[in-house]
């Protein structure tokens, strides 16, 4: 018996660790999208950076450890030859009166896991207001792809804002008001979700069956250790 609650524990054990905490979240249900990318040309060509980013609040008294992120639904729109996509950029923000100001952190091309992506370090944030910046990332010579954010309906804390950079269409060339300059939406957020923990291989791979058979084997384990050994 002591065996099998010893297994028993152990299985709770693994579980748990596989398990990130949702420090932020904001739902993908909104109206349309938003563009958000880097496209790097062939050389002498320039790049297409349009990025766009929402805030987020550390409540008072606390310190977020922020190690991954994801956002559902988001898509990529391209018109002709299909550029070469080469992971995410994140940027993370501080709060400059409702908009993005400088930037604290920033992680290029980074490679998504199976459930979002992780960032290359945990980020510590203490209490207070930032934002973060999602953004597609491309290369190659045909700069017409695009990769599009989901919206969220429900506005949390400030709407989301846009900075379309040399691109300048709509009036966003600097940092402004998503809903004032997207032409592909009319909700007020940005959809993602931040994670205290890395994502890993292992959370999709053992799933709620992969703990069942987990289970099985530590009991077996515990049987076959609790067993007696015979006389030759």
């Amino acid at each position: 018996m002591r065996r099998f609650v010893f297994c028993f524990l152990i299985l709770i054990f693994v579980s748990e660790g596989l398990m990130s905490a949702e420090l932020a979240s904001q739902p993908n249900d909104g109206d349309g999208t938003v563009l958000s990318t880097r496209e790097d040309g062939q050389a002498g060509s320039g790049a297409f950076d349009v990025l766009a980013a929402d805030d987020f609040v550390v409540p008072s008294g606390q310190t977020w450890s922020v190690a991954a992120l994801d956002f559902c639904c988001g898509f990529v729109d391209c018109r002709t030859k299909r550029a070469n996509q080469n992971g995410f950029n994140i940027f993370i923000f501080e709060d400059a009166g409702g908009l993005p100001g400088a930037v604290l952190h920033e992680f290029l091309q980074l490679q998504p896991a199976q459930e979002g992506i992780n960032l290359a370090y945990p980020v510590l944030l203490s209490e207070g207001h930032y934002w973060i910046g999602i953004q597609y990332h491309f290369e190659g010579d045909d700069l017409t792809c695009g990769g599009h954010l989901p919206l969220s309906a429900v506005q949390t804390n400030h709407p989301f804002a846009w900075r379309t950079g040399d691109y300048g269409a709509f009036g966003c060339s600097d940092w402004n008001t998503g809903m004032v300059c997207n032409p592909d939406g009319t909700s007020p957020d940005l959809s993602f979700a931040l994670y205290d923990t890395p994502f890993r291989a292992a959370v999709p791979a053992l799933g709620p069956v992969g703990l069942i058979v987990l289970a099985g084997l530590l009991v077996g384990v515990g049987l076959v250790i609790r067993r007696p050994s015979g006389n030759v």
